[in-house]
């Protein structure tokens, strides 16, 4: 009679004898079932937590984009050769360089053909500074009509990089009309202009109860011009 030893029979790392679970230890490098599944999902939790790590610390090193700081416009720093007479009509002076003044705007008043536009500058994205004189006799309905053009080098409409309505309107309350005392008008546009290097905001002076703050301060005064009072309507800046 022959005795063969029963051989035990591996089945997912546990040996097994007619079907029935042993205690003997698994085969060596060989992990048992339930252990191979808490490894792997040990695993799968590490590689979640170092990846939810390096999301938060990336997301708190990566710095928003800055946005450049507004500069504020002051003209060319030189003084023109050829200087003008003071006189009630901007006349007969010299044309600016394009671009040169780029807080410029042309305030044209909704009235139509033969109206004199007037100038203005821009003190901030969405409002203009110009003489309330401007303003003074226009009618209400007209106001709708009003347009701000800015970047602006002559007259001709086409040379407007963008054009704004007019949404409100204030004049100084003490603005004297036969004097001109306190000749000054401010006015909101409908929408922000895009600021830009040829599209600027003007450099405000400081606050100051001086009225003799600027005596004998040499001055430019900027308009459209066409050189001759009897020019035609393509004047330039």
């Amino acid at each position: 009679m022959t005795y063969r030893q029963q051989q035990p029979i591996m089945f997912n790392g546990w040996p097994y004898s007619y079907g029935q679970q042993s205690l003997i230890t698994p085969a060596a490098g060989v992990l048992p079932h339930r252990q191979l599944a808490d490894v792997l999902e040990q695993q799968r939790v590490n590689q979640l937590e170092i990846g939810l790590k390096q999301g938060v610390t990336a997301a708190t090193t990566t710095k928003p984009p800055t946005t450049p700081a507004i500069q504020c416009g002051l003209g060319p720093a030189t003084m023109p050769a050829a200087r003008s007479s003071i006189s009630e009509r901007l006349a007969g002076g010299v044309n600016a360089k394009k671009n040169a003044w780029p807080f410029m705007v042309l305030v044209a008043n909704g009235l139509g053909l033969g109206q004199q536009p007037c100038s203005g500058v821009l003190i901030s994205d969405t409002q203009v500074l110009l003489a309330a004189q401007c303003l003074e006799r226009l009618p209400l309905f007209y106001t709708m009509l009003m347009t701000v053009s800015v970047g602006m080098h002559s007259i001709n409409p086409f040379d407007a990089p963008m054009t704004r309505r007019v949404s409100n309107i204030v004049l100084h309350g003490q603005f004297n009309a036969a004097t001109f005392a306190n000749d000054i008008a401010i006015i909101t546009l409908d929408a922000p202009v895009v600021l830009s290097r040829t599209v600027a905001p003007v450099c405000l002076p400081p606050a100051s109860a001086d009225p003799d703050q600027y005596v004998d301060q040499d001055a430019i005064v900027l308009g459209w011009d066409g050189k001759e009072i009897s020019a035609a309507l393509t004047l330039y800046l």
